[in-house]
Protein backbone atom coordinates (compact mmCIF):
# COMPACT_ATOMS: atom_id res chain seq x y z
CA UNK A 1 0.00 0.00 0.00
CA UNK A 2 2.54 2.18 0.93
CA UNK A 3 4.61 1.47 -2.27
CA UNK A 4 1.79 2.13 -4.33
CA UNK A 5 1.08 5.87 -2.29
CA UNK A 6 5.08 6.57 -3.05
CA UNK A 7 4.58 5.15 -6.93
CA UNK A 8 1.61 7.44 -7.31
CA UNK A 9 3.45 10.47 -5.53
CA UNK A 10 6.49 10.45 -7.84
CA UNK A 11 4.33 10.08 -10.95
CA UNK A 12 2.10 12.99 -9.95
CA UNK A 13 5.91 14.98 -9.39
CA UNK A 14 7.10 13.84 -12.78
CA UNK A 15 3.79 14.53 -14.62
CA UNK A 16 3.87 18.71 -13.29
CA UNK A 17 7.72 18.78 -14.20
CA UNK A 18 6.89 20.00 -17.87
CA UNK A 19 4.28 22.20 -17.18
CA UNK A 20 6.65 24.02 -14.58
CA UNK A 21 9.56 23.93 -17.31
CA UNK A 22 7.50 25.28 -20.21
CA UNK A 23 6.00 28.13 -17.95
CA UNK A 24 9.66 28.80 -16.91
CA UNK A 25 10.54 29.13 -20.60
CA UNK A 26 7.77 31.08 -21.54
CA UNK A 27 9.10 33.90 -18.93
CA UNK A 28 12.45 34.12 -20.25
CA UNK A 29 10.89 34.55 -23.79
CA UNK A 30 8.66 37.19 -22.58
CA UNK A 31 11.52 38.81 -20.88
CA UNK A 32 13.57 38.88 -24.17
CA UNK A 33 11.10 40.09 -26.14
CA UNK A 34 10.45 42.93 -23.13
CA UNK A 35 14.20 43.63 -24.11
CA UNK A 36 14.67 44.08 -27.28
CA UNK A 37 11.36 45.95 -27.59
CA UNK A 38 12.99 48.94 -24.97
CA UNK A 39 16.17 48.62 -26.88
CA UNK A 40 15.06 49.15 -30.08
CA UNK A 41 12.48 51.53 -28.74
CA UNK A 42 12.57 55.46 -30.62
CA UNK A 43 12.30 57.02 -27.55
CA UNK A 44 15.30 58.07 -25.73
CA UNK A 45 15.82 59.77 -22.31
CA UNK A 46 14.96 63.26 -21.81
CA UNK A 47 18.75 63.62 -20.24
CA UNK A 48 20.19 62.50 -23.61
CA UNK A 49 20.07 66.21 -23.86
CA UNK A 50 22.64 67.18 -21.64
CA UNK A 51 24.70 64.51 -23.65
CA UNK A 52 24.03 66.19 -26.40
CA UNK A 53 25.52 69.46 -25.82
CA UNK A 54 28.36 68.48 -24.12
CA UNK A 55 29.36 66.15 -27.39
CA UNK A 56 29.34 63.22 -25.24
CA UNK A 57 27.21 60.75 -27.36
CA UNK A 58 28.69 58.97 -29.88
CA UNK A 59 28.83 60.49 -33.52
CA UNK A 60 26.29 59.27 -36.66
CA UNK A 61 29.08 57.79 -39.73
CA UNK A 62 26.60 60.23 -41.65
CA UNK A 63 24.14 62.29 -41.62
CA UNK A 64 20.70 61.09 -41.41
CA UNK A 65 17.42 61.81 -42.97
CA UNK A 66 14.90 64.48 -40.97
CA UNK A 67 12.49 61.27 -40.25
CA UNK A 68 15.45 59.51 -38.23
CA UNK A 69 15.85 62.77 -36.23
CA UNK A 70 15.02 62.00 -32.43
CA UNK A 71 16.42 65.71 -30.43
CA UNK A 72 17.08 69.18 -32.31
CA UNK A 73 19.22 71.79 -29.34
CA UNK A 74 20.23 74.74 -31.30
CA UNK A 75 21.90 78.22 -30.00
CA UNK A 76 23.17 81.44 -30.99
CA UNK A 77 25.74 82.94 -29.17
CA UNK A 78 26.52 86.64 -30.07
CA UNK A 79 29.31 89.14 -28.25
CA UNK A 80 28.72 86.25 -25.13
CA UNK A 81 24.91 86.48 -25.11
CA UNK A 82 22.90 83.08 -25.95
CA UNK A 83 19.88 83.81 -28.22
CA UNK A 84 17.39 81.61 -29.73
CA UNK A 85 17.61 78.52 -27.86
CA UNK A 86 15.59 75.77 -28.87
CA UNK A 87 15.54 72.22 -27.37
CA UNK A 88 13.12 70.08 -29.09
CA UNK A 89 12.25 66.08 -27.99
CA UNK A 90 10.54 64.69 -31.03
CA UNK A 91 11.29 60.97 -29.56
CA UNK A 92 9.37 61.95 -26.74
CA UNK A 93 6.64 64.22 -27.76
CA UNK A 94 8.17 66.79 -25.72
CA UNK A 95 10.62 69.76 -25.54
CA UNK A 96 11.59 73.13 -23.12
CA UNK A 97 9.96 76.91 -24.04
CA UNK A 98 12.43 78.15 -22.95
CA UNK A 99 15.65 76.42 -22.93
CA UNK A 100 18.72 77.19 -21.07
CA UNK A 101 22.22 74.94 -21.88
CA UNK A 102 22.75 74.89 -17.99
CA UNK A 103 19.35 73.02 -17.77
CA UNK A 104 18.14 71.36 -20.20
CA UNK A 105 18.39 67.36 -19.69
CA UNK A 106 18.91 67.82 -15.90
CA UNK A 107 15.30 69.85 -15.52
CA UNK A 108 12.31 68.10 -17.04
CA UNK A 109 10.61 69.04 -20.13
CA UNK A 110 7.80 71.72 -20.08
CA UNK A 111 5.00 70.98 -22.52
CA UNK A 112 3.92 68.14 -24.78
CA UNK A 113 3.65 67.71 -28.59
CA UNK A 114 1.18 66.39 -30.69
CA UNK A 115 0.76 65.14 -33.95
CA UNK A 116 0.08 67.77 -35.41
CA UNK A 117 3.47 69.93 -33.80
CA UNK A 118 5.44 67.31 -34.86
CA UNK A 119 4.50 67.67 -38.35
CA UNK A 120 5.17 71.16 -38.19
CA UNK A 121 8.72 70.90 -36.69
CA UNK A 122 9.97 68.58 -39.34
CA UNK A 123 8.03 70.39 -42.08
CA UNK A 124 10.16 73.66 -40.79
CA UNK A 125 13.75 71.60 -41.15
CA UNK A 126 12.69 70.64 -44.46
CA UNK A 127 11.93 74.26 -45.65
CA UNK A 128 14.92 75.35 -44.28
CA UNK A 129 17.16 73.03 -46.25
CA UNK A 130 18.64 71.72 -43.25
CA UNK A 131 19.94 68.43 -44.60
CA UNK A 132 21.65 70.67 -47.08
CA UNK A 133 23.74 72.90 -44.65
CA UNK A 134 27.41 72.17 -44.08
CA UNK A 135 28.69 70.40 -40.69
CA UNK A 136 30.51 73.87 -40.16
CA UNK A 137 30.89 77.90 -41.56
CA UNK A 138 33.86 79.80 -40.79
CA UNK A 139 34.27 83.33 -41.60
CA UNK A 140 38.01 84.93 -40.25
CA UNK A 141 41.04 84.01 -39.95
CA UNK A 142 41.39 80.40 -37.86
CA UNK A 143 43.62 81.48 -35.33
CA UNK A 144 41.56 84.55 -34.10
CA UNK A 145 38.35 82.62 -34.34
CA UNK A 146 39.86 80.18 -31.82
CA UNK A 147 40.77 82.92 -29.53
CA UNK A 148 37.42 84.71 -29.35
CA UNK A 149 35.27 82.06 -27.79
CA UNK A 150 32.02 83.35 -27.02
CA UNK A 151 32.64 86.71 -28.56
CA UNK A 152 31.84 87.16 -32.41
CA UNK A 153 28.80 85.12 -33.76
CA UNK A 154 28.20 81.65 -33.09
CA UNK A 155 25.75 79.17 -33.99
CA UNK A 156 25.08 74.99 -33.53
CA UNK A 157 22.78 72.87 -34.12
CA UNK A 158 23.03 69.00 -31.91
CA UNK A 159 20.68 66.38 -33.57
CA UNK A 160 20.66 63.17 -31.58
CA UNK A 161 18.79 60.77 -34.37
CA UNK A 162 16.90 57.61 -33.02
CA UNK A 163 19.40 55.35 -32.91
CA UNK A 164 21.29 57.25 -30.07
CA UNK A 165 24.01 58.83 -31.89
CA UNK A 166 24.27 62.66 -32.52
CA UNK A 167 25.47 65.13 -35.68
CA UNK A 168 26.62 68.78 -35.71
CA UNK A 169 26.53 71.64 -37.89
CA UNK A 170 27.85 74.99 -36.56
CA UNK A 171 29.19 78.20 -38.08
CA UNK A 172 31.65 80.98 -36.68
CA UNK A 173 32.86 83.94 -37.23
CA UNK A 174 32.98 87.71 -37.49
CA UNK A 175 30.31 88.78 -39.42
CA UNK A 176 27.24 86.14 -39.35
CA UNK A 177 25.90 87.20 -42.29
CA UNK A 178 28.94 85.32 -43.96
CA UNK A 179 27.96 81.90 -41.74
CA UNK A 180 24.25 81.56 -42.08
CA UNK A 181 23.73 79.03 -45.11
CA UNK A 182 20.50 79.50 -47.06
CA UNK A 183 17.46 78.42 -45.26
CA UNK A 184 18.99 79.29 -41.44
CA UNK A 185 16.47 82.55 -41.19
CA UNK A 186 13.68 80.10 -41.85
CA UNK A 187 14.44 77.63 -39.49
CA UNK A 188 15.31 80.09 -36.48
CA UNK A 189 12.32 82.09 -37.10
CA UNK A 190 10.05 78.79 -37.59
CA UNK A 191 11.20 77.25 -34.05
CA UNK A 192 11.47 80.21 -32.02
CA UNK A 193 8.04 81.22 -33.41
CA UNK A 194 6.91 77.75 -32.74
CA UNK A 195 8.84 77.58 -29.03
CA UNK A 196 6.68 80.95 -28.19
CA UNK A 197 3.01 79.86 -29.50
CA UNK A 198 3.86 76.44 -27.12
CA UNK A 199 4.79 79.04 -24.06
CA UNK A 200 1.73 80.76 -24.70
CA UNK A 201 -0.52 78.13 -24.79
CA UNK A 202 1.21 76.86 -21.46
CA UNK A 203 0.86 80.39 -20.34
CA UNK A 204 -3.01 80.10 -20.95
CA UNK A 205 -3.50 76.99 -19.68
CA UNK A 206 -1.77 78.19 -16.24
CA UNK A 207 -4.62 81.06 -16.20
Amino acid sequence: MKKNLLLGIIFLILLALPIGCSHSKKNVEKEVEGGEMNKNSDTLPVTDFEKLRRHKLTMSKKEQPIENIAKIYFYEIHNLEWKNQVAIDIGNKSGYSNPKATTIGLAPTDFDLQENDLKVIKQILKDSQVESWEESYMFGDKEMLDEMGGEGYNWQLCIQYLDGTSFYKEGKGTEKEEIQPEGYHDFVDGLTEFLASKSLSEYEKIE
